[in-house]
């Protein structure tokens, strides 16, 4: 799981960073220009609107069209290798050396090639929605700050900076998965990468034990399993579905096993050779994990209003806040004794 943890995170910087350089180029393009009238403003903004979208979109060709492309494909071959190869310890445990098939074929190929493609699909995917999102939130908070000045209720900054505010708040947002949840930019990267890979090293094992005559498994357990995959930990699948004692992975699947960020494994099952996992109390550690992940999100929510400010008193106080949430963040960590998780609050830049 460590490849799979590496990749993740390193995905979700990257995107994290993107989002943070869009806002950032945002309102470095809306605070300039003070000493013009307000319609001397308005006019000029909506000019350099193809200037700003210019540079998103090259940013996002040469950072992340080019990552997806270069970084990916191999670390999908690599962990759906490591499955294969986790599958076949599992078998020589049980068998003779000598009779274990470990040939990479075209299924192996296939599989890997589908997996590989539909992770730069999802990725490549969310590329357009963030230019698309940069131009409406640009356009908004140009209209929001005109008018905060024709109504008497404020400055065009302070019109502005409230529309850059909502986006950073939120992210670049709107990504739906397949049960329908929504996702921001950053949680949706490292939710397509973690599930992919993920299950690129799971039929890695699962096809490997079918290409040597096995059919059964049995579901993993874990201390942060979550509510919808806990009555699976321990129970023993069919890969085929041809089983009748036993139910399918198939069906497994349809009941929410291996959903998105899913960290559940399988391995090979042998009446009277192998053992089931016993299944843990989670619970409390789950709900310790979503406190975490709730921590972390608005530590990086901070860090992206740090770089939407467009005056020095809306830095400083997006700068209390995260660190405030830095703070919670510590106390939580010491009060439950869990691993601080350092580079899931970072933004990271793509190389």
């Amino acid at each position: 799981m460590a490849k799979i943890d590496d990749l993740t995170l390193e995905v979700g910087r990257v995107y994290a960073q993107a989002e943070r350089d869009i806002i950032q180029r945002i309102a470095n393009r809306l605070k300039k220009d003070k000493s013009l009238t307000i319609e001397q403003w308005e006019l000029r903004k909506l000019r350099e609107l193809q200037t700003l979208r210019s540079g998103i979109e090259k940013q996002i060709k040469a950072k992340l069209d080019n990552y997806t492309e270069k970084e990916l494909q191999p670390i999908i071959q690599e962990l759906y290798n490591q499955g294969s190869k986790d599958a076949t310890a599992e078998l020589r445990k049980v068998y003779n050396i000598n009779e274990i098939t470990t040939d990479f074929g075209r299924i192996d190929e296939a599989t890997v090639a589908n997996y590989t493609q539909a992770l730069k699909d999802n990725l490549q995917g969310t590329h357009l929605r963030m230019v698309r999102q940069a131009d409406d939130v640009y356009r908004q908070a140009v209209s929001r700050g005109v008018n905060t000045v024709l109504t008497g209720s404020g400055t065009r900054v302070e019109g502005s900076q409230r529309v850059l505010n909502e986006f950073a708040n939120r992210g670049v947002s709107g990504f739906v998965d397949k049960s329908g949840r929504s996702w921001n930019l950053k949680t949706y990267a490292e939710m397509a990468t973690r599930t992919t890979a993920a299950r690129a090293r799971i039929d890695g094992s699962l096809n490997r034990f079918q290409q040597n005559g096995e059919d059964l498994v049995v579901v993993s357990a874990h201390a942060e399993s979550c509510p919808i995959c806990d009555p699976w930990e321990g129970e023993i699948l069919s890969i085929s579905g041809r089983s009748e004692e036993y139910p399918s992975v198939a069906e497994a699947e349809a009941d929410g096993l291996w959903h998105a960020n899913c960290t559940h494994n399988a391995t090979l099952w042998v009446e009277g050779l192998t053992t089931k996992p016993e299944p843990v109390d989670s619970a409390d550690n789950y709900q310790e994990r979503q406190q975490q992940r709730y921590n972390e999100r608005q530590i990086r929510k901070w860090k992206r209003r740090e770089a939407g400010a467009m005056t020095e008193d809306e830095a400083r106080k997006a700068k209390n806040y995260r660190k405030k949430w830095q703070e919670k963040q510590k106390e939580f960590i010491e009060e439950t004794g869990r691993y601080r998780k350092y580079e899931r609050e970072q933004i990271k830049t793509a190389r």
